[in-house]
């Protein structure tokens, strides 16, 4: 277990999540660096485990690139970016999608008495 940028370490338990789906370490990436990386380095990281607030996390951190991998998908390596990306949207989309079925059914997460 390494020291953070800040210096301090990471709990146990959330560097071994780290390290088994090492997508995650793509947050603490520019976006910048990410556009640049080899297709094979996206398609090779473990994106199974993730829970829904770190695959909207990543999300969010990945979407500027998505249009630029759009825009240039003629090309065949950028294409193959913009294949991991779209999967990676889907995947949370499809994860999203039963959570606001769950809020709409039994309300806001404060409110939950009764859920299963």
């Amino acid at each position: 277990n390494k020291p953070s940028p800040n210096g301090k370490f990471l709990p146990q338990a959330i560097a071994k999540k780290f390290k088994r789906t090492n997508v995650l370490q793509c947050l603490r990436l520019n976006p910048d660096d990410l556009e640049r990386m080899h297709p094979s380095t996206l398609e090779n990281m473990r994106v199974t485990g993730l829970t829904l607030t770190e695959r909207r996390s990543l999300y969010v951190h990945l979407i500027g690139l998505g249009p630029k991998w759009e825009k240039n998908k003629a090309e065949k390596m950028t294409e193959r970016k913009w294949t991991w990306y779209q999967m990676m949207k889907s995947n949370f989309k499809e994860n999203l999608a039963p959570y606001l079925r769950h809020v709409d059914q039994y309300g806001p997460p404060e409110n939950h008495q009764g859920c299963p």
